[in-house]
């Protein structure tokens, strides 16, 4: 018998960057900005905010040659790539831009690293000490 676990956004913070990514990953066929920006308004989240957010999941998806793979707006359980999101959000503090963590163990490149940063300090998230060692990616699930 398996057991599946459901995976919730633990914060609101995490929550609007479920509902952010999920918003760009159902609209990546079309023009980005207006979306986005009506995606922040309707949230009530800076637009600054929002479109920072979306230049980490453009980054990322450049990064692992891919496109990022979204959970239905409305499911009540987060993707692999979205906990892998939130995971990279959280664990990227004032490292240098190729240092890796116990989170991303392989470093990021340094336009991701700047843009996490940028994204987190525009949005009021902080940065914290995530205890999962992973010998992996967190986006390769």
């Amino acid at each position: 018998m398996a057991y599946i676990e459901t995976i919730k956004p633990a914060s609101a913070q995490d929550d609007i960057v479920v509902q952010a990514l999920r918003c760009y990953c159902g609209n990546r066929n079309g023009p980005m900005l207006p979306v986005m920006t009506a995606f922040a308004d309707a949230h009530h989240v800076g637009a600054h905010a929002v479109i920072a957010l979306t230049s980490v999941f453009e980054l990322a998806e450049a990064c692992l040659g891919r496109p990022l793979v979204a959970e239905p707006e409305t499911a009540k359980w987060l993707s692999d790539d979205e906990e892998a999101m939130l995971l990279l959000l959280a664990s990227v503090g004032d490292v240098g831009s190729h240092c890796g963590s116990a989170a991303v163990p392989h470093g990021l490149p340094g336009a991701l690293a700047w843009a996490v940063r940028t994204a987190n300090r525009l949005c009021g998230r902080q940065c914290t000490d995530v205890l999962r060692e992973r010998a992996s990616c967190p986006f390769d699930s």
